[in-house]
């Protein structure tokens, strides 16, 4: 019967993906809620994991106000129910086809609701043992609730500080990994998944998150930089970019996630806080996306000093132009790329910008 139920789910969920199928999907979608749902009680945890991937296809596929209440009910209850008890595995598929659900058709729920899926996912990321469960469960909370835009985003960092600092924020105080380096490569994967979700949450942040968390959110931004690899950096400086776009979105009229044009004091620290890594970004010869990268942060730097946020230190401007002036003439040698040809643009856009605020 196991076998049985594990083909027959697994059928359905190659259906699911089948372009042109999303006619048959709806017209026998109870039949297959009703298998699926049903599959998630079973012992057996590869049907468990196929029922629950096979949801998630069916949130993807099916276009919103396409699938009836009830039946988006009967699912969601079914995946909600499915993440009581112990870790399983695949049991983080059930985290992906409830962001699935969510992200495709959360304005077919009530409020109340998509906040008690939300906090189910919240609560998962605190629940086990298993590291990579717990970011998952945070990035599917991210995820789902940036494309609701919700402001969720104090509750993600909160959490996210929790998974990778067990030691200070944890209150068992129990650190699963055997040794510093395996915590530093963990570290690392926790910031490469979680900073891209809050790149997106930004925009549905209240003023008072950013300025209450601006500071140590940028400080484990900077300390994932320096200590990763290059994946890890792009991730870094493209996270920089958004949080700056954010601050200097004062202009979108929003008064709620608007930053005061009276408060951008608050945020004087940016540029000591960015100098090292941005020398380092820009000055990396062997990689144009860190280069373009961060001339782009350069750029938005400026545009924070014209808005009444200058740098602090005159001597730290004048060295990024100086290290800018170098690489553009040095850079201008190498093979034209299109990456190369994009950051050479980018930096002298930023040399601009900066000789710009040195003259005024």
């Amino acid at each position: 019967m196991t076998l049985l139920l594990a083909f027959l789910i697994d059928f359905l969920f190659s259906c699911c993906q089948l372009a042109g199928s999303e006619t048959a999907v709806r017209i026998y979608l109870d039949e297959i809620v009703t298998l699926a749902s049903g599959a998630l009680t079973s012992q057996n945890w590869e049907s468990k994991a196929q029922a629950a991937k096979t949801m998630s296809s069916v949130a993807r596929y099916q276009t919103s106000h396409a699938i009836q209440p009830a039946h988006l009910n009967r699912l969601l209850e079914a995946l909600v129910g499915g993440l009581r008890g112990r870790q399983w595995v695949g049991k983080n598929y059930l985290l992906s086809a409830l962001k699935d659900l969510l992200k495709h058709h959360g304005g077919d729920f009530d409020q109340e609701t998509v906040e008690k899926v939300l906090d189910s996912l919240l609560d998962e990321s605190g629940r086990s043992k298993n590291n990579s469960y717990r970011c998952e469960a945070l990035v599917c909370y991210g995820t789902a609730a940036a494309a609701l835009k919700l402001d969720k985003l104090q509750p993600l960092w909160e959490a996210t500080l929790k998974l990778i600092n067990p030691d200070k924020r944890d209150s068992d105080g129990e650190d699963d990994l055997e040794d510093a380096s395996a915590r530093k490569i963990a570290r690392e994967e926790i910031c490469r998944s979680i900073f891209p979700v809050a790149d997106n949450m930004w925009s549905a942040t209240e003023a008072r998150v950013r300025e209450e968390y601006g500071d140590e959110f940028l400080t484990l931004v900077v300390d994932a930089y320096v200590n990763g690899i290059y994946q890890t950096r792009v991730i870094c400086l493209s996270s920089v970019l958004r949080f700056l776009e954010s601050i200097l979105d004062g202009e979108s009229g929003n008064s709620e996630t608007a930053v005061a044009a009276s408060k951008l004091s608050q945020f004087s620290y940016v540029h000591s806080k960015l100098f090292q890594v941005l020398l380092q970004a820009l000055g990396d010869m062997k990689y144009s996306q860190l280069r373009q990268k961060g001339a782009a942060v350069v750029t938005l730097l400026c545009r924070l000093s014209k808005a009444g946020v200058p740098f602090t230190e005159s001597s730290e401007l004048k060295q990024l132009c100086d290290v800018l002036k170098q690489q553009i003439t040095a850079c201008s040698d190498l093979t034209s790329t299109a990456d190369n040809i994009d950051a050479l643009e980018y930096m002298r856009n930023a040399l601009g910008n900066i000789e710009d605020v040195l003259t005024n």
